[in-house]
Formats: structure tokens, C-alpha cells, sequence
């Protein structure tokens, strides 16, 4: 008990807290030593205790990772399923959903649905919104008919005054000179083309790569070109119709050649004829019109006899390389009418009727032409058959083989 005292005299008693010192309170300061040695011996336990509480906690929070661990696995296993919708929806945006809310008329061609990389078979989930047509796709079918119009009238009939085609090839015969029936190939270009140049319209063909990348404007400027070139070898102006079948061919072996650069794995045969066969039979022509052309400009300025058989030999080499090129590319039109069009040489060096060719040159030469010519025509279309065949025989291997590996897996 402590007195405290105020200026005013008065005081109060407070009492003092006990405190728990150990240095006053414990039995060892009173004198004890056994109630000390006690005391110490309870001491021990409870720091013992105390330790090991402090390890349960460790314990304790050693386990939390754990359970964070397993609450990683589950946005984990999120994740990969939200991966699987973010595929979908990349797909989605590389071929996205026609707006319906958008009239034709407000959208232009390249906001259109692209329709140029897709299956044929896939343009009718987009029938709704079709691709506009394009001036490209008008000018191809105008090109077409005022193309056939001109060859039909001037160069195949004798609807107007001046020869036709044939008549004037046999007014310079050379060594190339085909037979007349090889302008017969003319009908399947014509009817291959107009039923091209039709499809080419169809919303689901206007704006795919055969078409827009594959054909382009090349086809207008080969029209153009075969106009001037039928009039020019009309009126016999034999110098300005071999530049101007050059012309023809440039644009028609451009077409060919964009065309190989389009993947085929997805042509079907229907693909192939209509989009593929009319130019590609189309350019192997006028290749083999332009060497002929060439051999009658030599026979026009009278050049050498020793020349023009140079000539000759130049153009069934050409002919070859260009045909066996083809063949390995797997575009068959072209050797074809290479072929087509070899043959008709060599049918034209064996008429008795064609005196020309031996009064102007030995007989041995023309034999040795006449024999080429019909040799290309056929190394030409054997190389088509053995290619076609080798592929085959691959492919029915391939599938033997996997179709015995099959059956060794199931052994």
C-alpha cells in the first residue's frame, strides 16, 4: 500500500500491483532450493511447448503452397480449355460471318466475303452475300466473243474475201507445215473457252485465284493480239502476224505459268477442265503456231534452203522441251497438243501429194523430218502415260503400305 500526497494536504492509499518477477517471486529468492529446482523443471516444458508450437505454425505454412499449387493446376486446366475457343474464334476471323446488315450495294469487293482461297464447295455458306462482278470478269467474256467472232470469219470461212487460215499456210509451205486437218483444234479451244468464259460469271467462281490471279487480264490482251494477228496472216503481211502471234502467246504463257503456281491438291476434274484445260490447250497452240509462223516468214523473204531446215530442227527440239516441261508439271494439255500438232507435220511430209517439199529438198531431209515429227508425237504422249502411271503405282504403294503397317499394329 503507497500513500500519495497533493499540495492540498490531502492523500490518497493506492495499492501497488503485484508484479511476477521471477527474480522476487520465485522460490529460490525465499530461500527454497528444492521449490526452485521445481520451478526450473517447469520452465523447460513450457519453452518445449513453445517450440513446438512455433514448428506447427513452420508445418502449417509449408502446407499453403500446396494448396496453392493445386489452385495453379486449376487455372491451368482453364487455360487449355480456353485455348481450344481462341482457335475457333481465329478461325472465325480468317473467314468470318457474312453481315447481313449490310446491303450489297454498301459494300465493296474487298470488304465482300473472300471467296478467292476457298473450296469450290465451301462458297454456299456465303451464296447469301456473292462477291461482286468485276469489269475483269465482263471484259473476259466481251474478249471471248469478239475473238471468235474474228477467227471464225476470217481465219476458219470464207465469209469474206480475203483466205482463210489454211489456204494461206498452204501458200507457204515449209517444213512445219501441219496437215490442213489440225485447225480442228480450234473447235476445242472455242467450246473449252465460251464455257469458261460463261462459269467465270457464277458468283461462286468470279473471284476465285484461277480467275482473278491465274487468268487476270492476260486473256483480254491475247484476244486482242489473235484479232490482229488473224487479220495480219489474212491479208498475207506474214512479218506483222509472226509479231503479233508473239504477242498472243506472251500473255497465254503467263496464265500457264500463274496457273502451275496455284496449288492443285484441291482441283477436282470439273476444276480442271474448265479453269485449267482451255488455256493450257489455247498457249501449246499458238507455241506451235508461232514456230510455224517464224518458218514461213524464212520461206516469205526466201532465205536459205539450209536455213529453213535449221529451222525446222530448231522447232521440233523447242517443241520437245517445251512438251516434256510440261509433261513433268503435270499440265497433259500441252504435250497433247504439241503431239497433236507433230503428228500433222509428219502426216504432211508423207502426202505424195506434196511435191513442193521434195522438189525444194532432198528426199532424205524431208524423210528425216517426217520421221521426227511422228517420233515427238508419240515421245510426247508416252511421256504422258508413264508419268500418269508412275504416279499411280506410288500412290497404290503408298496405300499397301500403310495398310500393311496397319495390320501390324493390330498384330
Amino acid at each position: 500500500m503507497t500513500t500519495l500526497s497533493f499540495d492540498d494536504d490531502e492523500s490518497v492509499d493506492v495499492e501497488r500491483p503485484k508484479v511476477n518477477n521471477p527474480n522476487v517471486d520465485s522460490p529460490k529468492n525465499n530461500g527454497n532450493a528444492d521449490e526452485a529446482a521445481n520451478y526450473q523443471a517447469f520452465e523447460e516444458p513450457a519453452k518445449d511447448n513453445q517450440a513446438s508450437e512455433e514448428a506447427a505454425k513452420d508445418y502449417q505454412a509449408s502446407k499453403e503452397p500446396v494448396k496453392d499449387y493445386q489452385a495453379y493446376e486449376e487455372p491451368a486446366k482453364d487455360y487449355q480449355a480456353y485455348e481450344e475457343p481462341a482457335r475457333d474464334y481465329q478461325a472465325y476471323e480468317d473467314h468470318p460471318e457474312p453481315d447481313m446488315t449490310t446491303s450489297l450495294k454498301e459494300r465493296s469487293f474487298d470488304e465482300d466475303v473472300s471467296c478467292k482461297s476457298l473450296p469450290f464447295d465451301e462458297h454456299s455458306k456465303y451464296d447469301s452475300v456473292p462477291p461482286s462482278l468485276q469489269a475483269v470478269n465482263i471484259a473476259n467474256l466481251l474478249a471471248f466473243l469478239a475473238n471468235a467472232t474474228v477467227v471464225v470469219a476470217l481465219g476458219a470461212t470464207n465469209l469474206s474475201d480475203l483466205p482463210t487460215n489454211a489456204e494461206v499456210t498452204a501458200q507457204y509451205p515449209t517444213l512445219m507445215t501441219p496437215a490442213g486437218y489440225v485447225f480442228l483444234i480450234w473447235v476445242v479451244i472455242l467450246v473449252s473457252q465460251l464455257v469458261w468464259a460463261v462459269c467465270q460469271l457464277f458468283p461462286n467462281y468470279r473471284s476465285i485465284d484461277l480467275v482473278i490471279e491465274g487468268v487476270g487480264w492476260n486473256y483480254v490482251w491475247a484476244c486482242v493480239a489473235q484479232i490482229a494477228w488473224t487479220g495480219f496472216f489474212t491479208m498475207e503481211r506474214l512479218l506483222l502476224s509472226f509479231a503479233a502471234i508473239v504477242m498472243v502467246c506472251v500473255p497465254l504463257v503467263m496464265v500457264v505459268l500463274k496457273m502451275d503456281k496455284i496449288e492443285r491438291k484441291d482441283d477436282s476434274n470439273k476444276t480442271y477442265a474448265i479453269f485449267r484445260f482451255p488455256f493450257e490447250s489455247h498457249a501449246a497452240w499458238i507455241m506451235a503456231a508461232t514456230l510455224v509462223n517464224a518458218n514461213m516468214v524464212l520461206v516469205d523473204f526466201e532465205i536459205s534452203k539450209t536455213i529453213q531446215v535449221v529451222a525446222a530442227v530448231f522447232t521440233l527440239v523447242a517443241l520437245a522441251g517445251v512438251g516434256f516441261y510440261c509433261t513433268l508439271h503435270g499440265q497433259y494439255a500441252i504435250p497433247s497438243v504439241l503431239g497433236w500438232a507433230s503428228l500433222a507435220v509428219a502426216v504432211k511430209l508423207s502426202d505424195p501429194m506434196n511435191v513442193s517439199m521434195v522438189e525444194r529438198f532432198p528426199s532424205h531431209t524431208v524423210a528425216a523430218i517426217e520421221f521426227s515429227a511422228g517420233g515427238l508425237a508419240a515421245f510426247l504422249w508416252m511421256a504422258i502415260i508413264a508419268r500418269e502411271y508412275v504416279i499411280r503405282k506410288a500412290k497404290q504403294d503408298s496405300a499397301e503400305g500403310k495398310e500393311s503397317d496397319d495390320d501390324y499394329v493390330k498384330l
